[in-house]
Formats: C-alpha cells, structure tokens, sequence
C-alpha cells in the first residue's frame, strides 16, 4: 500500500486499492477532494452525457507503474478529454506534490484553456462514439471489435487518440489567434 498520508494531511480523501489498470499490484490510490478541503474548483465538471457532477473538482489517481509513480486525472472515456492527463515522476513524494499542486496550487492546472472549449469536444466526441455500449465492446461508432484499450479497440484507439490531437491543434489556434 502506498503511503499517502500527506496527501490526507492536505484534506484530500484517500482510497487505496486497485483503482488503476496500469497499477503494479495494489499500488494505486483514488484521491478526491472534499469542497470543505478549500483550494481549486472546476465550474462545471462535465460527464460524457452532458450532466454536471455535484463535486467541486475531478478525481485523480497515484499509482505506481514500473519503476515510477504517476499521478492522474481522467474524466473522459474512453478519453483523452479536456483536462485530462497522466504524468509520471521517479519518486511518490514527487507525484503527491503533483497532487497536492493541482488540487491546492496553480488553477490553471484543473482549468487549462483546453477545458475552456470542452463543449467542442463533446460534440467531437458524440460524433464519433457511442454513449452506451456492451461491456468489453469498442464504443466506436458502428464497430463491433472487443475492446483493448479504454472501451475502443486497437484501431479506433489510435484514430480517437489522433482526433483527439487534431482538437487540441484547432484549440491552440483559436488560443493564439485571439
């Protein structure tokens, strides 16, 4: 188990077991924060089906993944989404920093000006998958392929995740052109 007890010190809540697919054994935790815990707050924190979410902020994950830790926040699935993303460090002191930052530290960390646009990515995102699939089956679409990663499968995978670059490069020139 890991030993997160500066991450509760915070105020963070703290859920050890196997949370994480990517997890070397047990060594994952879910980490929410409770609105009494103050820090940063997401206006509206949005579902793939469009409803708002009652907490303040995302969940998150530490694990441990080979001879690292990460820390990460995925709300979008089968994801990427606005706002979501893993980071890996050598050391767990270093992930609960990363934790603790995002939560308590820099805002526009929980609020990159990619979440800004997240309406246009939803309408990307119905688009192109379903809402509701069979379990261990692709949410793609009209695709009946079992799934491999993240409810896809392997080639819709790989043409999600280009779709999902292809926002983020329209996002950067709306950014940079006003």
């Amino acid at each position: 188990m890991l030993d997160l007890r500066r991450l509760e010190m915070a105020g963070l809540h703290v859920v050890h077991g196997k949370w994480h697919f990517r997890a070397n054994n047990n060594l994952s935790a879910l980490i929410s924060k409770p609105d009494s815990a103050g820090g940063n707050f997401r206006p509206s924190k949005l579902h793939s089906d469009g409803r708002k979410s009652p907490k303040s902020c995302p969940s998150s994950n530490v694990y441990a993944v080979e001879e690292k830790f990460a820390f990460e926040v995925h709300c979008v699935v089968p994801g990427p989404g606005p706002g979501d993303f893993v980071v890996e460090f050598p050391s767990l002191d270093d992930a609960m920093d990363s934790a603790i930052d995002y939560y308590f530290g820099d805002p526009i960390r929980m609020n990159p000006p990619v979440y800004v646009h997240a309406d246009r990515w939803k309408q990307i995102y119905r688009s192109i998958c379903n809402t509701h699939v069979k379990p261990g089956r692709c949410s793609w679409k009209n695709c009946n392929e079992m799934a491999s990663e993240r409810r896809l499968c392997a080639e819709h995978a790989a043409m999600f995740r280009q779709r999902y670059k292809d926002f983020l490069a329209e996002i950067g020139a709306l950014e940079n052109n006003g």
